[in-house]
């Protein structure tokens, strides 16, 4: 199973890291990857999506990215099972709307007992999109 965990890296510009991590990562047809975000989010008024754009520890809008995009982009990589959790607000905040801005972390040592029990865990293939906070709310 592969399984990266992105760096905090350069704060003022995580997107890049962000992007640049996505981008090089690969994995397998039977493999799960799990995506997780906490931090700051934000949503238009003209997105699309359910779903917020994340902070990423910047406060320019041009540097925000939308959660639904990591989701694609991980589908994209062809894994079993992508899992991917947004703890952010989806609160309205007068930004740009944005979608489709990613073309597709530091690795951690997973023990193949743990993969065992973490696939028969998620059994199934599929998707999960999930946030924590619905359109125009905030997470608190």
């Amino acid at each position: 199973m592969a399984q990266t965990r992105a760096g905090s890296g350069n704060k003022r510009d995580n997107s890049t890291n962000l992007k640049t991590v996505i981008s090089n990562f690969t994995c397998d047809t039977f493999d799960i990857v799990i995506f997780g975000y906490f931090g700051h989010g934000a949503r238009s008024t003209e997105d699309k999506s359910e779903f917020p754009q994340m902070c990423l520890g910047s406060n320019s809008p041009a540097n925000f990215v939308p959660l639904e995009d990591v989701a694609d982009a991980l589908r994209r990589k062809g894994a079993a099972f992508v899992f991917v959790m947004g703890d952010c607000c989806n609160s309205y905040a007068g930004i740009g709307a944005k979608r489709g801005i990613l073309a597709a972390g530091g690795p951690t040592v997973l023990t193949s007992d743990n993969a065992l029990v973490i696939r028969k865990l998620f059994g199934a293939k599929g998707s999960v999109i999930a946030s924590g906070s619905q359109k125009g709310e905030y997470s608190w």
